[in-house]
């Protein structure tokens, strides 16, 4: 008996209600993965028929999801910033809190004019794309101490063309980097004990947890190199758990006393972004009105 958009999209749903709590908005993604249609394309041909072959596909993709895998990794996309990424298991999902650190930083580069941005912890590429298609600096350098994540981060470098603009370098952290005036990170912050389920099952651990029971500990290497990588006048911003906010900000006012550390919020009201800014309130107006 043929199947119709309708039936299929419906039995998808009840089929995923115990595991999302988006089950309608999920089962839509998924087929219209695999009908290279849009959600209002299917909602408008409710009562059209899909082949055997496209539903015997969309089940697999369903019962992946059923079993907790996000809808990126099933379809290895995801959107961010408005542009669209290449996800896989090699790299943490991007989120759209961490959209907050590229704001920021586009805000930073309009008054620092920076030649290189270096984007720590690249992984999917999301922000040194962002920051590149922003024109926010001529040159990203996006760097990982994982080689996996690196391979996704230059799917991404060239599905938006950027291969002469953004860089690559197996690094951790920023310890393989010249001093520079503009860095960004992302890094690993999930407590050990903390995170949903499915995330600590299908994201990559390396790329999740901190370290130490506060999980800050990358921020705590951050205070010890930055001295020695961030130059000024220069910014470094970074995103947290709001947990981590009065720590992230001590750590960084203490490893530069005369710089301005800012503390940002997201549209929920959580401390989200912390910024660093190293120079003085007079070059900094300077630059902002050039």
């Amino acid at each position: 008996m043929p199947t119709t958009i309708r039936t299929t999209l419906s039995e998808a749903t009840t089929a995923l209600q115990s595991t999302s709590s988006s089950a309608r908005l999920d089962a839509e993604l998924l087929l219209g993965h695999v009908t290279g249609w849009s959600r209002a394309q299917l909602l408008a041909h409710a009562t059209d028929t899909i082949s055997p072959d496209m539903v015997a596909q969309y089940h697999t993709l369903v019962e992946r999801r059923s079993r907790g895998e996000s809808v990126a990794y099933v379809t290895n996309h995801r959107e961010f910033y408005g542009h669209d990424f290449y996800v896989d298991a090699r790299v943490l999902v991007p989120r759209p809190e961490t959209e907050l650190l590229v704001d920021c930083a586009i805000a930073a580069a309009r008054i620092l004019n920076p030649p290189v941005i270096v984007d720590v912890g690249s992984g999917s590429g999301c922000i040194g794309v962002a920051l590149a298609l922003a024109g926010a600096a001529p040159t990203i350098i996006g760097t990982d101490v994982s080689a996996d994540a690196l391979a996704v981060s230059d799917i991404n470098r060239d599905r938006h063309g950027l291969n002469a603009q953004m860089h690559l370098m197996h690094a951790d952290l920023c310890t393989a980097c010249v001093p520079v005036s503009f860095i960004v990170s992302n890094p690993p912050y999930v407590m050990d004990d903390d995170g949903n389920a499915d995330v600590r099952l299908y994201e990559p651990h390396l790329a999740l947890f901190g370290g130490d029971p506060d999980g800050a500990a990358v921020y705590r290497r951050f205070a010890q190199l930055l001295p020695h990588h961030l130059r000024s006048p220069g910014y470094f911003a970074c995103e947290i758990d709001p947990r981590q906010a009065v720590i992230v900000c001590a750590l960084l006012q203490t490893a530069f006393p005369a710089g301005r550390v800012v503390l940002h919020h997201d549209l929920a009201g959580h401390a989200r972004v912390v910024e660093l800014w190293l120079a003085s309130s007079r070059e900094l107006t300077e630059r902002s009105h050039r």
